[in-house]
């Protein structure tokens, strides 16, 4: 589309391409992303994020902040955007969840939204916010991989 960016692969439930996310890169302020494909039945998952033997299934808006959440220790899937695929209540079901969206009020809509989709499905869901800024991307750069890994660590594996 003419300019740099950062691509993301978006893949079904059973792990087959069907689109991509990119980050746009460069100085201009809009679009910052776009999507190209079938993001309503897809996500952008780190590696591992969606194992069943992980103490929580982690949920963000932003494919960065899934990577900036794996980078601590934490696979995370992303959504890449507030909408749901409509398989994710299976990948959730009987789960711990936590939905880490931006701390803002389009994240705080996009809980109240999804959470009692997912618990009727039996997932104990929570919300993760990040502490002190917007997204964890910015969490992750303003203090550092390790102080990440240990925020964390607090809140998702002490349940």
């Amino acid at each position: 589309m003419g300019r740099p960016a950062m691509v993301f692969p978006l893949r079904d439930q059973s792990g087959a391409l069907k689109g991509v996310h990119a980050r746009y890169v460069d100085e201009r302020e809009t679009p910052k992303s776009r999507t190209l494909g079938d993001k309503k039945s897809a996500i952008f998952a780190t590696s591992d994020a969606l194992l069943p033997a992980l103490p929580a299934l982690i949920v963000t808006e932003a494919p960065l902040d899934a990577l900036s959440l794996a980078l601590a220790g934490y696979p995370a899937i992303a959504l890449c955007g507030t909408s749901a695929p409509h398989w994710l209540h299976r990948a959730c079901a009987f789960r711990r969840v936590l939905l880490a969206f931006d701390g803002d009020e389009a994240g705080e809509a996009a809980t109240e939204k999804l959470a009692p989709h997912l618990a009727s499905f039996g997932a104990r869901v929570e919300r993760l916010t990040p502490e002190g800024t917007k997204d964890w991307n910015e969490m992750l750069q303003t203090a550092g991989r390790d102080a990440l890994a240990d925020w964390l660590a607090e809140r998702v594996l002490s349940n």
